[in-house]
């Protein structure tokens, strides 16, 4: 199949969109922009999923990927009310208020999280955070109540702590607060355990799952963070189930970015501790092997996959 021409992909919605015509992602973006100037300036970013409330450490960026799956799930006739609901919502919030909680780190630290995001997003703030693949990151949020606020150097200078500091304060505060469910999953002749939680930052877990599984073994682990609340880990800790296990672990990732909300990437990516996570396997229509040549000759040619 020939890829779609400039035209073509010009008529269809964004790739981030669940959307697949794109008269009802136009007329979505309507809804979202009329409820959001409501409450205030905004920058609409169409292509990125967002739309930015307010300006200074007033700004609210908002990711549109959740309340469009909603109302993707939802008949037409309901979308301007959810659409409507959401930005009240917002605009009641207290991410709204929280001068006084980044005035110094001593006031800020207890609402302190990390968790896993698109890249962009933390970019756009000059934040310090840690490359992840798919075009994530692992950065660096305030939680106030439950809504989570993205936090830049604009935010933090005054601070005087390091990136790593500020990470690792962070990291902690998710330790004690946010709570993951274990649950081990079996399908495809393998099996993947979901760490799960009802908290956005669930995923600050991301460098603490040998807490939660038990120590990897020297091969590592298949990890997917499919969504903002769960991790998928498969260790690969048994020769005769890997391709199996790589199977599960990738079928459940794309089902669960598919059904959202709060999805991040469909992607599975390979990770030993004390090592940078990479690019292990992607579904687009079918499964492509994407490992570096390590993780490949661990598989021992058992995947029959493209490269």
């Amino acid at each position: 199949m020939s890829e779609p021409s400039t035209t073509e992909r010009a008529q269809q919605p964004p790739e981030w969109s669940p959307f697949v015509e794109r008269s009802d992602f136009e007329r979505f973006w309507s809804l979202a922009l009329a409820a959001a100037e409501l409450h205030g300036a905004i920058d609409p970013r169409p292509d990125e999923g967002m739309i930015a409330i307010g300006e200074g450490i007033d700004l609210v960026e908002c990711g549109m990927l959740n309340l469009a799956q909603s109302c993707a799930g939802a008949g037409p006739s309901a979308w301007e009310e959810i659409v409507e609901q959401h930005f009240e919502f917002l605009a009641a919030s207290p991410l709204r208020r929280v001068g006084r909680l980044i005035e110094s780190f001593a006031a800020a630290r207890p609402h302190l999280r990390t968790r896993v995001t698109q890249a962009g997003l933390i970019d756009q703030l000059d934040g310090s955070a840690l490359s992840l693949p798919s075009g994530m990151a692992f950065g660096l949020a305030l939680d106030i109540q439950g809504h989570s606020m993205w936090l830049g150097d604009e935010h933090t200078r005054g601070w005087n702590r390091s990136s790593e500091e500020l990470l690792l304060a962070g990291t902690v505060q998710v330790r004690k607060r946010a709570r993951l469910r274990q649950r081990i999953e079996r399908g495809f002749g393998g099996r993947v355990t979901r760490l799960a939680g009802s908290s956005l930052f669930s995923t600050g877990h991301l460098f603490d799952l040998p807490q939660h599984v038990g120590p990897l073994p020297e091969a590592g682990a298949l990890v997917a963070v499919p969504t903002a609340r769960e991790i998928l880990v498969a260790p690969l800790d048994n020769d005769a189930q890997l391709v199996n296990d790589a199977t599960a672990t990738l079928v459940s990732a794309v089902t669960a970015y598919a059904e959202g909300p709060n999805a991040l990437t469909p992607d599975v990516w390979w990770w030993r501790p004390g090592e940078d996570f990479t690019p292990a396997l992607r579904y687009d229509g079918r499964p492509r092997f994407e490992g570096p040549r390590e993780l490949r000759e661990i598989f021992d040619r058992r995947f029959d996959m493209d490269e």
